[in-house]
């Protein structure tokens, strides 16, 4: 196939060819003016399209048990340190972004104070300095977009997403006083499902289409899904999440020892074979069975493994998308058995989670438009 390029070089039709190294010194050139696609017709899915760059955000530090004295001891001793090594001014080139306004103490005293909560109702936790900076830097709200104040009930507090989990990458955001008092102790799936359900009763239900999403083990599929509806409110599910809930907790809970859903789905990672298969067997001589069953609540299937499941299903969506880690992370031998020939978009995830996120707000906008 042949090859073109859009805006910054990020997105590519298949193959997709390894990108050449920045230039640090020479402008980007503007990319051509895309062609304005007519609203009225359905768009045909283009070849594979290559969106670069990335971080799988899959990995999370260990988690270390420490108190708080100790650790803010260690925030400080790290504040100061940083202090003491910042270079001096003459040696700092332009910079390409602005300078953060959250000084390195700020951050400490934030960390501590989270670390100190997590602690005391024995939460897991294992927020990282960065993490929280960045969380601290955000302007609005996580769920409604509202600027936050200095205080008041705008102002800003942290979030976690699903309330059955504790203080860990990921989980936590930052939201409103008003909102996060709204939302509770409310779990992700409750608040998910209560929008769906409203959202239809009122008949304003955001009409997305389907997408699927495909890839290697830990390249990141989960989290591309995670970013879309945060930035777009697209919804999804994985197969592994969907085929526990219909069949395969109920199947495997005596056979493994399993006392809840959650450790169950946890230790899919050690028995994938034996998942393909159970969910092989559930699509029997329907092999668009799971897929039905999943886009019929949600808009997005995560991580379709079986080629001929593939076939059997992939007239039900409209995108079909490939996260891409290779460059960092091996390619799985075995089970998954769908080629990435097959996907519609490559988005790479190769780098920094910041770079995934980028790139997957601009495949966003090209999805949703």
């Amino acid at each position: 196939m042949n090859t073109a390029s859009t805006k910054d070089e990020e997105v590519q039709t298949a193959p997709a060819k390894k990108p050449r190294a920045p230039r640090k010194t020479a402008a980007k050139k503007p990319a051509a003016k895309a062609k304005k696609e007519s609203v009225d017709q359905k768009p045909t899915p283009p070849p594979s399209q290559v969106i670069k760059e990335g971080k799988d955000p899959i990995e999370k530090p260990a988690e270390e048990t420490i108190s708080a004295e100790e650790l803010g001891k260690l925030m400080m001793k790290a504040v100061a340190e940083k202090m003491e090594q910042t270079p001096p001014a003459t040696e700092t080139k332009a910079p390409l972004q602005k300078k953060s306004s959250i000084t390195d103490v700020e951050v400490a005293k934030k960390l501590i104070n989270i670390f100190q909560s997590a602690q005391d109702r024995k939460l897991q936790f294992n927020l990282g300095f960065d993490y929280v900076r960045r969380l601290l830097e955000y302007k609005t709200c996580y769920y409604t977009g509202i600027p936050f104040t200095e205080d008041g009930p705008m102002a800003r507090s942290f979030d976690r997403i699903d309330s059955a989990k504790g203080y860990i990458e990921g989980n936590v955001v930052a939201c409103t006083i008003d909102i996060n008092g709204k939302k509770s102790n409310l779990t992700y799936k409750e608040i998910e499902s209560l929008y769906v359900k409203l959202a239809k009763l009122h008949g304003n239900a955001k009409k997305y289409p389907k997408v699927l999403i495909l890839g290697n083990a830990r390249h990141g599929k989960d989290t591309l899904a995670e970013l879309l509806n945060k930035h777009f409110g697209m919804t999804f599910k994985s197969s592994s999440e969907a085929a526990a809930e219909i069949f395969i907790y109920d199947e495997l809970k005596d056979e493994m020892g399993y006392e809840t859903f959650e450790q169950c789905f946890k230790d899919r990672e050690n028995h994938r074979d034996i998942w393909y298969r159970m969910i092989t067997d559930f699509n029997g001589e329907d092999r668009a069975r799971l897929a039905k069953e999943i886009i019929s609540n949600s808009d997005c299937y995560v991580g379709m493994r079986n080629i001929d499941e593939f076939h059997g299903a992939k007239e039900l969506f409209e995108h079909i998308i490939w996260v891409d880690a290779s460059e960092r992370l091996p390619e799985e031998v075995g089970s998954f058995t769908i080629p990435k020939s097959e996907a519609h978009f490559i988005i790479e995830n190769n780098t920094t989670l910041e770079d995934f996120e980028r790139k997957a707000i601009k495949l966003g906008k090209l999805l949703f438009r």
